[in-house]
C-alpha cells in the first residue's frame, strides 16, 4: 500500500510489477499523509492534507474504487491515525 504526494493511493502484490488497484488517481485528491493497515488486514486507511480520513475493504474488486467511509476529521491535514482494537474505532491527528 503506497500514498503519493499527488494523491494516489495504490495497492501492491509481492509478485507484481503494477499496482493490483489505484482507490485514489493521481491529480484527484490532497495529498497523502497516511497511509495503513488494520490490525486484521480487512481494511484500509488513507489520511490527507486536507484533513479527510477515507476507509476502504480489502479484496472487494468492485469497491476498490470507492471508500465505504470518508470523513473530514480536521480543517487542516491529518499527520496521522490508527485503527484501535477491533478497528471500529480510529484515532486521528492533525498537523500543525
Amino acid at each position: 500500500l503506497t500514498g503519493s504526494q499527488d494523491g494516489s493511493v495504490q495497492l501492491w502484490e509481492w509478485s507484481h510489477s503494477q499496482p493490483v488497484a489505484t482507490p485514489r488517481p493521481p491529480g484527484t485528491y490532497a495529498k497523502v499523509t497516511r497511509v495503513r493497515f488494520s490490525q486484521h488486514g480487512n481494511k484500509f486507511g488513507v489520511a490527507d492534507s486536507d484533513g479527510n480520513l477515507s476507509l476502504w475493504q480489502v479484496g472487494l474488486t468492485a469497491n476498490a474504487t470507492r471508500p465505504f467511509f470518508t470523513h473530514q476529521c480536521h480543517s487542516k491535514g491529518i499527520s496521522d491515525f490508527v485503527f484501535l482494537g477491533s478497528c471500529s474505532l480510529l484515532a486521528t491527528g492533525k498537523i500543525d
